[in-house]
């Protein structure tokens, strides 16, 4: 039987522009760039997509712990960090300190657009149209 990958976990399509999104949760303060979180075809497919006009690619964080926090990290973004933590550049323009092995909580803040969420009685509401309009206004501008 063969394994079929998908190139994406969702697609939202609103506005006119198509987000491709790998979606990932954690209750740590950091998300592992190991193979077995974030896999390279997922990068490969998310940066394909992000050469085409009207399309917005990306990863989702949900740091479950301590307080549920929600980024979007553009993967222009991701690719830039994890090149910056791998030491495969030098010259990088990160504040917050660089972790070789993962992407912290404190660069998503720094890098990202935070989506923000209300707690109903157990899940989680989120602002998507404040996303959407943010994302907008920082990359296709």
């Amino acid at each position: 039987m063969k394994l079929v990958r998908n190139d994406y976990d969702c697609l939202m399509f609103t506005s006119g522009h198509l987000f491709t999104l790998e979606l990932k949760s954690t209750k740590e303060k950091s998300i592992s760039f190991s193979e077995s979180i974030i896999k390279q075809h997922q990068i490969d497919n998310l940066l394909e997509a992000s050469t085409h006009n009207g399309v917005i690619s990306g990863f989702l964080f949900n740091f479950r712990e301590p307080e549920n926090r929600l980024f979007f990290i553009h993967i222009r973004d991701f690719i830039d960090y994890q090149m910056a933590a791998q030491r495969k550049i030098t010259n990088h323009k990160y504040r917050a300190k660089i972790n070789k092995s993962s992407i912290p909580i404190s660069i998503c803040e720094e890098i990202g657009i935070e989506i923000k969420s209300t707690k109903m009685r157990v899940n989680y509401k989120y602002n998507i149209k404040e996303f959407v309009k943010e994302a907008l206004l920082k990359y296709e501008s």
